[in-house]
């Protein structure tokens, strides 16, 4: 009888009596040839009793699921009658035990686990099937077909070959030992590209500027994971999922990296690099850009608010301005983000303000008019 490790199974004892019982208790136990005991089982676990009249012929079932480990093993099973069922577990020895078969083995044998990824084109000299349990020497045999290329040893269990198609193939292992005994399982073997990455240079950027570009990849098994050898710009990370670089860039410079995927083949997971860079631009300053109104040395109209405005400056971002009674002397810097134009209120009548604007970016900055501040009175 052949085993494996983890199915279910059933065991059936038909049972004719020659006299009338009872309390019919049957069962079976499995034992090593030194007579240990390892696993046993009787009709009888809650107390409930069988009645078998003479000459009847009835069937006890057992099912029960096999956790021996591989080896040989020896089965006996017994019938008999329970001298005293008052506590209703059937404490008492079997009467009379009639041994139905002590010489019945047992062999478990298993295919260990086999399969995984291999590279198309790549020769593949590494793939054994392996078991355990039965009699050695074993014999190997297919069932359906390995991948194209590959081809099996049936005195080791060695596949070999060079796989020439891509996809999944799935396929029948059957171990036959010296004994007779023999063992299937389904396995199946990938055969896939190899892991390479695709992406051969890289997009740059700006300071100042959100970017992103993604690392590619071709082959293995996905999904993939994605990491950096060395430093991406400062600003920049990458997605360990998708590949994407992305960020906003903090300083200039080509930086040099090498990036790395995984694959997320098994038993053992492929690894590809390759050296990249990406060059971050310095941003140059916004250009050179003139103030509007009011004009230098003018009188508004209003006693307590001015309007002022300036032109455009190529490159700016944003806008700052700055009113100061003191010509050159800024205390705080006011954003306007884009737009061109602003009023100051709570001016004092008669006095005289002094103005200033400067365009804004990630290269820094540059006042209107050269740097001269403008002045304006309130009326």
């Amino acid at each position: 009888e052949i085993l494996e490790h983890g199915r279910d199974y059933e065991t059936v004892l038909r049972i004719q009596a020659g006299a009338a019982i009872d309390h019919l208790i049957a069962g079976f136990r499995i034992h090593l040839a030194s007579g240990l005991v390892l696993y046993a089982i009787q009709n009888t676990p809650l107390g409930v009793d069988i009645g078998v009249a003479e000459g009847e012929v009835t069937e006890v079932r057992f099912r029960w699921q096999c956790r021996l480990q591989a080896g040989q093993y020896l089965l006996s099973c017994g019938v008999g009658e329970a001298l005293d069922v008052s506590q209703g577990l059937y404490p008492a020895p079997f009467k009379e035990i009639h041994l139905l078969n002590s010489a019945l083995v047992l062999n478990v044998i298993a295919l260990r686990p086999f399969g995984g990824i291999v590279d198309l084109g790549a020769s593949v000299s590494h793939r054994t099937l392996a078991a355990a349990g039965g009699t050695a020497p074993y014999a190997w045999a297919i069932t359906g077909s390995l991948p194209a290329g590959l081809s099996l040893n049936a005195g080791t269990g060695a596949i070999s070959g060079t796989p020439s198609a891509t996809g999944t193939t799935t396929f029948s292992a059957v171990v036959t030992g010296n004994d007779g005994a023999s063992s299937g399982r389904s396995l199946s073997i990938r055969v896939a590209a190899p892991l390479s990455i695709t992406t051969a240079s890289l997009t740059g950027g700006t300071v100042g500027t959100a970017s992103s570009r993604t690392v590619a990849a071709t082959g293995g098994q996905t999904p993939y994971a994605w990491s950096v050898i060395g430093s991406l710009p400062n600003g920049l990370t990458i997605n360990a999922s998708t590949g994407v670089i992305s960020g906003t860039p903090t300083v200039a410079g080509t930086f040099a990296f090498t990036a790395q995927v995984t694959d997320a083949g098994q038993p053992t997971p492929r690894v590809a690099t390759r050296a990249l860079s990406i060059t971050i631009a310095s941003v140059a300053v916004p250009a050179a850009f003139n103030k509007s109104s009011p004009s230098n040395g003018s009188r508004v109209n209003s006693t307590s608010r001015a309007t002022l405005s300036w032109a455009s400056s190529t490159r700016a971002t944003s806008y700052e301005y700055c009113v100061s009674l003191t010509s050159g002397a800024c205390t705080a810097w006011i954003s306007t983000g884009t737009t061109r134009s602003v009023t100051v209120t709570g001016l004092t009548t008669g006095r005289t303000y002094y103005w200033q604007v400067r365009a804004v970016n990630a290269g820094g900055t540059t006042n209107a008019n050269g740097g001269t501040w403008w002045s304006f009175r309130t009326g």
